[in-house]
């Protein structure tokens, strides 16, 4: 469906009443969700290091020595009891990923410049992940992907009610996941083995995502190597 997308095969789609046909490509141009599950499903592919490892250079976290072990299992928008919150019905996360060493929330907002996260919204995600996961007693991280504002710096851990240690958060705009995607891609070409074909084609999928959605690699370009990349081929 990407690569049809991509490729404009699909040259028009129904939209809400009132606008009338619109581009598959221009809906997803808008869209947060299709963003991030382009995005996240393809890191999910990944070897659990090497996803871990783009996330932390893109967070800007060298230092940040937790690492996850295997991935286990990956959900996208669970709806979880919103007891102790204020939301009345359930609480929804964009992603909610388990590695063997820990659990990890991902908040996703579409775009880097407003800054659109805020504590509250993930205050609640942290209390409804704990009203049904509590019995695990398993180490829980917050991360907040987009949505940050061009000032953001980092996260303090955030204070939750009930709980005696803060949740460490971690956050990453955008375009920083999508340089340290194509500064791997770049890294594991110019080794050329063929062991990493697999994972470059991976990768190159989730540039595709991140164009898709109006984001593009620009300078970075001239720190290509002499030889001509080509899209899904090696």
């Amino acid at each position: 469906m990407q690569h049809l997308i991509y490729h404009h095969k699909q040259k028009t789609s129904l939209t809400a009443e009132g606008q009338g046909e619109k581009s598959f490509r221009w809906l997803f141009h808008h869209s947060e969700d299709s963003l991030t599950s382009m995005v996240f499903s393809r890191l999910c592919y990944l070897p659990s290091s090497i996803f871990w490892n783009l996330l932390m250079r893109a967070c800007r976290e060298p230092n940040f020595t937790l690492q996850p072990g295997k991935l286990l299992s990956y959900q996208f928008w669970p709806r979880w009891n919103a007891e102790g919150t204020v939301n009345l019905r359930y609480a929804e996360p964009d992603v909610f990923l388990r590695f063997e060493h820990f659990d990890l929330l991902v908040e996703a907002k579409k775009g880097d410049g407003q800054p659109l996260q805020n504590d509250a919204q993930q205050m609640k995600e942290m209390q409804s992940y704990y009203n049904v996961y509590a019995e695990d007693n398993k180490a829980m991280l917050f991360l907040a992907v987009g949505g940050l504002g061009y000032d953001h710096d980092k996260y303090d851990p955030l204070p939750l009610p009930g709980r005696h240690t803060p949740i460490p958060r971690l956050s990453c705009h955008w375009k920083h996941l999508h340089y340290e995607v194509f500064r791997h891609i770049q890294e594991l070409q110019s080794n050329r083995d063929s062991i990493a074909a697999p994972m470059i084609h991976i990768l190159w999928d989730i540039d595709m995502a991140f164009t898709l959605h109006d984001f593009f690699i620009g300078a970075l370009f001239e720190t290509l190597p002499d030889y001509t990349i080509s899209h899904y081929t090696i």
